[in-house]
């Protein structure tokens, strides 16, 4: 009787975790991150959820080609500016490519052409995590939104999985992740693999 006990108790929890959120919980769940809060990024992030929102399905089609994708964020010495290093597996195949990104504010930018703008923001979540919000304004007017769970670690619990849902269920993402992780290969340290460097800005 006691399991028994315990495997309902465990499946009322998590039944509860998965419920959607109400409005009173999405006002705990969508706090951005200050721009003083924003030394929590620095460091390297494995992806473990994706989503996209956009006019077309190519963003979703993208994200569910990746096999694992890594990023990193780098100081400077310029306050205003953070390197991001991104590192993506896809079948065999791994490319790296690195961006610099203005600091504005809690946000961070870059525009790679006079009509198109890459920013993101990040909101609060849990220790050893990253959440990103990533939009990119294209010059033909289309906008692409991009919700992004990293972790530190390569293992996420199932808790950790369902905070995610209810996070992304708060921000406007209703349907299931076009990525999710699963322990697939990340790309190694070192490499001689396809690497594109953007200049400086």
């Amino acid at each position: 009787m006691c399991f028994l006990s315990l495997v309902s108790a465990v499946t009322l929890l998590l039944s509860l975790t998965a419920a959607s959120p109400t409005p009173d919980d999405c006002v705990h769940l969508n706090r951005t991150l200050s721009a003083e809060g924003l030394h929590v990024i620095f460091g390297k992030w494995i992806l473990h959820e994706a989503y996209a929102l956009s006019s077309h399905d190519i963003s979703s089609q993208i994200l569910k080609t990746i096999n694992s994708s890594q990023i990193e964020f780098v100081r400077t010495e310029n306050n205003h500016t953070v390197i991001f290093k991104h590192a993506i597996m896809r079948d065999e195949t791994c490319t790296r490519y690195s961006v610099n990104f203005t600091v504005v504010g809690n946000k961070i930018q870059h525009s790679p052409t006079i009509n198109s703008t890459y920013e993101s923001h990040f909101l609060e979540t849990c220790d050893g995590c990253l959440l990103m919000h990533y939009t990119f304004d294209r010059s033909d007017g289309n906008k692409d939104i991009y919700l992004l769970f990293y972790r530190k670690a390569a293992m996420l619990p199932q808790t950790g999985q369902e905070m995610d849902k209810r996070q992304a269920r708060c921000l406007g993402f209703l349907h299931p992740p076009d990525f999710t992780y699963n322990q697939a290969e990340l790309c190694p340290e070192k490499s001689n693999d396809k690497e594109t460097k953007e200049a400086q800005q």
